[in-house]
C-alpha cells in the first residue's frame, strides 16, 4: 500500500493546529470560544476523513493501475509561482480586507472583487456580494448569536 504524503501530510498538520485552537480558547466565556470552535470541530471531522481515506487501502483494477502508473510521469505538472503568489495575494486580501472592514463587509468586498477579477458581470458580482453578507448575518449573527469582527475602520468610524 502506497501512502501519498501530499494529501496526507498536510490533513494531519492542519488537524494539530486545530486541536491547539480548542485547546487554546477552552478558558475563554462562551461567546467567545463558540465560532473557534464549531469551525474546529467541522474541520477535525472533515481533516480525519482526508486521513482515513488516505491511509485505508484502495482496491483499484490492474489495468487502471497499470494506466495510472505508465502515465504517472506524463500527467504530472508542476504549478507555476505565479498562481501560487495569486492564491497567496486572495488570501492576505481577504484577511486585510475583514481587517479593516470588519467580517460581514469585509467578506462582501472579497466577493465582489473576486468576482469581477474573474470576468463575472456587474450584477452577478453585487448579487453574489449581497447573497454571502445576508448569509452571514443571518447564520452566524442572528441564528448562532456569534460576534463578528468589526474591523479597524468601523471600530474608528464608531468610536
Amino acid at each position: 500500500m502506497k501512502i501519498n504524503m501530499r494529501n496526507l501530510l498536510p490533513a494531519a498538520v492542519l488537524t494539530i493546529v486545530f486541536l491547539g485552537v480548542i485547546v487554546s480558547v477552552l478558558p475563554y466565556p462562551m461567546a467567545a470560544k463558540r465560532l473557534p470552535l464549531v469551525v474546529s470541530v467541522i474541520a477535525i471531522i472533515l481533516l480525519s476523513v482526508v486521513i482515513l481515506r488516505e491511509l485505508s487501502p484502495k482496491k483499484k483494477d490492474p489495468s487502471i493501475a497499470q494506466a495510472e502508473n505508465a502515465d504517472a510521469t506524463s500527467k504530472r505538472r508542476d504549478i507555476p509561482a505565479w498562481v501560487l503568489l495569486k492564491s497567496a495575494g486572495w488570501i492576505l486580501g481577504i484577511v486585510a480586507l475583514i481587517g479593516l472592514f470588519g467580517f460581514i463587509i469585509g467578506s462582501a468586498l472579497y466577493v465582489f472583487l473576486y468576482c469581477k477579477s474573474h470576468k463575472g458581470s456587474w450584477a452577478e458580482s453585487i448579487c453574489l456580494a449581497l447573497g454571502v453578507s445576508a448569509f452571514i448575518y443571518l447564520v452566524f449573527v442572528v441564528g448562532l448569536h456569534f460576534l463578528l469582527p468589526k474591523g479597524l475602520l468601523l471600530a474608528l468610524l464608531s468610536a
